[in-house]
């Protein structure tokens, strides 16, 4: 099934919030940027709704940081070119065993990665690499804003239309909360962020029951 565009979402979420001429707030000026917003939110919220592949270039040393688009790293693939990257290492087990480690630099291959969410932009390697050696990586990101050109181009958004539904109920909260000094708005936007998070929690418990019944073991981000 192919993505959703811009258009169709934006017609969607105008009609639903009473204002299909685009009359009470517009294109430009409202309706992209909430559309921004929404998939941001359904990102935030779930980020294996949108997981890109890509060549992250280390740092010299162990510490990497990663890009600012980036919410959550959920897997170390391989050193491009080379050997793949083991899972997820205790780094308690290398602070007990080997408490140097940080400290190691130089290699052309890293052979594992460690990975705390509490601190989302950082990971570790050991051993540590030259500067600019590439890993391939797969993480959660916020796509590319999207824009007026876009729009009229008709472009389609970078989440499967799995999340439509999400995406509109909160496209529909941030717009009836401009208004919210009117009571029917003001209920209407609690109704739909209530919507959008009963979306999410819903498909989160599905998401869990299939995983504990069909990939017991199955690697988690640590």
């Amino acid at each position: 099934m192919a993505n959703s565009t811009m258009q169709s979402l934006i017609k969607t979420a105008s009609e639903l919030a009473v204002d299909k001429d685009f009359d009470r707030w517009t294109i430009e000026d409202h309706w992209i940027p909430t559309l921004n917003d929404a998939i941001k939110a359904v990102i935030i919220a779930r980020p294996d709704s949108y997981v890109v592949d890509s060549v992250f270039a280390c740092k010299a040393g162990t510490k990497q940081t990663l890009d600012e688009d980036v919410v959550l790293l959920f897997n170390v693939v391989r050193n491009v070119g080379g050997k793949a990257v083991g899972g997820l290492q205790d780094m308690k087990f290398l602070d007990d065993y080997r408490p140097e480690w940080r400290e190691s630099t130089g290699k052309t291959a890293t052979d594992t990665y460690m990975y705390d969410e509490t601190t989302p932009k950082t990971f570790y390697i050991y051993p540590g690499v030259v500067d600019g050696h590439q890993l391939e990586i797969q993480a959660a990101s916020i796509p590319a804003l999207l824009d007026k050109t876009k729009y009229d181009a008709n472009e389609k958004i970078a989440l499967s239309p799995i999340w439509d539904n999400p995406v509109i109920e909160f496209m529909i909260y941030r717009t009836f909360s401009q208004d919210a000094e009117f009571a029917a708005n003001g209920q209407r936007a609690a109704l739909a962020l209530q919507a959008f998070n009963s979306l999410l929690g819903i498909k989160t418990q599905g998401d869990a029951m299939f995983a504990t019944s069909q990939q017991p073991e199955q690697q988690q981000p640590k």
